[in-house]
């Protein structure tokens, strides 16, 4: 690496945020490569969801890239996958017969050209730690790219075998499941705010009726349609984005082109943002009340993983001290003032978080990335005073909540280490309820600079990992 990134050097990874990402994990086993061979692709879930980058800014900046490029010595295309298609197509059963040929031909054409880019990957890491020259990495990551490039050659090449089979009308059929295979693919790439947000997969978590959803359908066939364009655009820059990146951040590479290629990601990224935010209020709009917080709250999570992450400190300890057996009428109702109160507190500092998010993202530049990146803002600077801010709102609840209640009654609270990780305050009850038994005191709290021992917990980024 660079002399001039010196301050990356603990990182695996370089990050290209407000914009795009590079991801080369240096030395990192990809997923799929156990003992030496493929993953069988039967062994992979056919949906795969876009992950929320750990606790960064809108979305986690390189978290897109870092799992596209996980995933690089797996087939891109599942036998689950093709039994879906095949349904959905009602393919006959000469048609099933043609595809399965093709299907058994594409993965035995990619376990052998897999096998060979893992050779020679090995061959590298082997030089690299033999001869101890940091220019091996890069090798690497070029090695890597120039095979995702082939894996999606492949890809392609099948699609256009499989859509020989087709007739007409299983042709345009085919068009809608492109776009959605498309939508499924790219949008972990995000790394704006709201650039992530799949309006379709989180209206398919709601309760609806069958009528319900079928008054949706038009509005997310042009959302779907959209968004396409835009995703299309937008990862054209994304891609020869990882190339420019890496060339820079080992010496080489131009940073006055390069800034530019950062502003162009950052529009067309901005338009796939847009297009998420237009459609989640027409669709907000339409649902009936009793599902409509739920999908608003969804989408905050979704946009601002780190401010609406899991439920900090002091939601729990409210949340286990409504429960209490025994509490007095008097302890309920100053229990419910202070949640009250706290709740409109929180809801403030979360809307600055917020807008200061969308400030750096707009302002984030290549000189920012060399002074510590997105890491260093997050707890630095506006977003660290707004964390500060939130911090102590928790305390004084958790202070307000302890002095209410007897010795006995306190012992009934969670600890901070009693699960609920450490985001921020959620839009609604995240997974789990508040633990009991455990102790009301603990120091260690949800502060984002100090890390356990041990592994992470879920959702949780490790210490050493760039943001």
């Amino acid at each position: 690496m660079s002399a001039r990134f010196k301050n990356g050097s603990r990182f695996a990874t370089v990050c290209l945020a407000g914009a795009m990402a590079l991801t080369t994990v240096a030395g990192a086993q990809p997923r799929g490569e156990q003992d030496g061979e493929t993953r069988r692709p039967e062994r992979r879930m056919q949906d795969r969801q876009p992950q929320r980058g750990g606790p960064g800014m809108g979305g986690g900046p390189g978290g897109g890239f870092m799992q596209r490029m996980g995933q690089v010595y797996e087939p891109s295309v599942t036998s689950d996958q093709i039994r879906d298609y095949s349904k959905r197509l009602a393919l006959t059963s000469e048609q099933q017969e043609v595809v399965g040929m093709l299907f058994e031909a594409y993965q035995t054409d990619f376990a052998a050209k897999a096998r060979q880019a893992r050779d020679r990957m090995e061959a590298l890491r082997d030089e690299a730690r033999e001869t101890q020259d940091p220019t091996i990495w890069g090798d690497m990551g070029a090695e890597r790219q120039r095979f995702a490039g082939e894996r999606t050659k492949m890809e392609q090449a099948f699609f256009t075998d499989l859509k020989d089979v087709f007739t007409p009308e299983q042709a345009n059929a085919w068009t809608r499941i492109e776009r959605e295979r498309r939508r499924q693919e790219s949008m972990p790439m995000g790394v704006l705010s709201g650039e992530r947000v799949d309006v379709v997969r989180l209206t398919e978590t709601l309760d609806l009726s069958d009528d319900q959803r079928r008054a949706l359908e038009p509005v997310l066939d042009q959302y779907q349609e959209e968004l396409d364009r835009e995703l299309v655009a937008r990862d054209v820059i994304y891609i020869e984005a990882q190339g420019r990146m890496r060339e820079f951040f080992t010496g080489g590479g131009d940073e006055a082109s390069l800034q530019q290629l950062v502003e162009r990601g950052r529009t067309a990224g901005g338009r796939v943002r847009d297009v998420n935010r237009r459609f989640s209020r027409q669709v907000e709009q339409m649902l009936p009340e009793e599902q409509r917080e739920s999908f608003v709250s969804a989408v905050k999570r979704e946009s601002f993983p780190m401010v609406y992450g899991p439920r900090s400190y002091g939601q729990r300890v409210l949340e286990a001290a409504v429960d209490i057996e025994g509490l007095t009428e008097s302890q309920r109702t100053a229990i419910a003032a202070a949640r009250e109160q706290y709740t409109r507190d929180a809801a403030t500092i979360n809307a600055r978080m917020e807008r200061a998010i969308e400030e750096q993202e707009a302002t984030f530049d290549l000189a920012q990335m060399r002074q510590g990146g997105w890491f260093r803002m997050a707890n630095e600077g506006p977003m660290g005073d707004l964390r500060r801010e939130r911090r102590e709102l928790d305390d004084t609840v958790v202070d307000k909540v302890r002095a209410l209640l007897t010795p006995e009654q306190i012992e009934m609270l969670p600890s901070r280490r009693d699960g609920g990780g450490g985001g921020g305050q959620g839009v609604g009850r995240g997974e789990g309820g508040a633990q009991r038994g455990g102790r009301g005191g603990g120091d260690e709290g949800d502060r984002p600079q100090q890390r356990r021992r041990g592994r992470p917990q879920q959702g949780e980024q490790p210490a050493d990992r760039v943001i």
